[in-house]
């Protein structure tokens, strides 16, 4: 109330009762003395769902348990309390449901939403800044969030531990309407999927976003499809990519199941579905992928992995059933799989755009690979 020179004031705002809704005002600090003002504003908004909150979304009834954690980053007061945080994630929890195999096995899985409050809204870059709670901000590389405050969050929800974040998949939903998703991933299997709610024309929109980074990459460890350039994976030299070392050491970790650096079809990772009756129509070898034309193999002519279409090639599916079923803590089977599997290619088919408008998009550098941040997170 009093200071002579530089003195700190702090001001508190007291809780305003639930239901009241939003209300804003002005403190005014007067000098005595002196003929000079100066004005804070202050904004109160109700809302159900406070910083650090966590709500279960469902529980799983089959195994024992595997992890989902969708939070929103860049969202303020204001965006939680109108409904637009709950809104944006409950819309992506619906994305990555909506295509197989996780439409199938949805019921292996916990799914919890961690509130977290920023003080701005919407993602900054390096020309706006603005404050958020998970560190968001667009950079060179694309959007690059603060991973310990992820975790440290993510580890609120009932069933997630610090033990457990290397078979938890971390959904941030950042709040821009610009393209620009992209996943990072640790050796362990942590992994932190950003998906921007991407307002580009389909399949490059919020769902292609959620299916591809999230179910794609952060949970079926499974790489890209799409191609930058017409070289040699062996000898290219380009900056903007990832090359065969990269590739050798994702393989190494057990990630990249629809991917092969050779076109035998008898070593590629899909040997066994090229002749099963139940495949073969569709199923086979075709070049290109991860970014290159030449020498790099994937198992059918389009996926998700390429450009975002709501469907999984069928190796793409089985990857992903046996994470589900090795985190669940329950055994593979080959014949299970086959006989619960949806095969429904019919998608693949829906995207309007030229194989060589897609090149072109691809080429814009929008699409970004996964980044690997190490062999474990850090935590604070």
């Amino acid at each position: 109330m009093s200071g002579t020179g530089k003195v700190e004031v702090t001001v508190t705002v007291a809780d305003q009762p639930k239901g009241a809704g939003y209300r804003e005002g002005e403190v005014v600090f007067l000098l005595n003395g002196k003929d000079y003002r100066t004005r804070t504003k202050v904004e109160q908004y109700d809302y159900q769902y406070g910083d650090g909150e966590v709500l279960t979304v469902q529980t799983a009834t089959k195994g024992a348990g595997v992890d989902l954690v969708f939070m929103g980053d860049c969202f303020d007061a204001k965006d939680i309390a109108e409904g637009k945080y709950l809104d944006a994630v409950n819309e992506a929890i619906g994305y990555f449901f909506a295509v197989e195999p996780y439409k199938t096995y949805r019921d292996y899985f916990n799914v919890y939403t961690v509130f977290g409050l920023s003080p701005d809204s919407g993602v900054g870059d390096v020309n706006t800044i603005r404050e958020s709670k998970f560190g968001s901000a667009y950079v060179l590389g694309g959007i690059a969030p603060d991973e310990q405050v992820c975790f440290e969050y993510a580890c609120k929800a009932p069933t997630v531990t610090e033990d457990r974040i290397n078979r938890t998949l971390i959904t941030l939903i950042e709040n821009t309407a610009d393209y620009g998703g992209i996943t990072y991933m640790w050796g362990d299997g942590s992994a932190i999927s950003c998906c921007p709610m991407s307002e580009d024309v389909y399949p490059y929109d919020f769902r292609g976003l959620v299916q591809h980074e999230a179910g794609g990459h952060g949970f079926g460890k499974l790489g890209d499809e799409y191609i930058y350039h017409n070289e040699f994976i062996q000898t290219c030299s380009c900056l903007c990519c990832p090359h065969v070392d990269e590739f050798n050491a994702s393989k190494s970790r057990g990630w990249y199941e629809n991917l092969s650096l050779t076109g035998n079809m008898y070593d590629v990772p899909w040997s066994h579905l090229i002749f099963d009756p139940q495949y073969s129509n569709l199923v086979d070898i075709y070049e290109g992928g991860y970014m290159h034309m030449r020498s790099v193999f994937r198992s059918e002519p389009n996926s998700c992995m390429n450009n975002n279409i709501p469907y999984f090639s069928a190796i793409s599916r089985e990857a992903i059933v046996k994470r589900i079923k090795e985190y669940a803590g329950e055994s593979y089977s080959f014949e299970e799989f086959k006989t619960l599997d949806v095969l429904d290619a019919s998608t693949a088919g829906d995207e309007t755009r030229s194989f060589f408008s897609a090149l072109e998009f691809a080429a814009s550098n929008k699409q970004q690979h996964p980044v690997y941040m190490g062999d474990k997170p850090k935590f604070n």
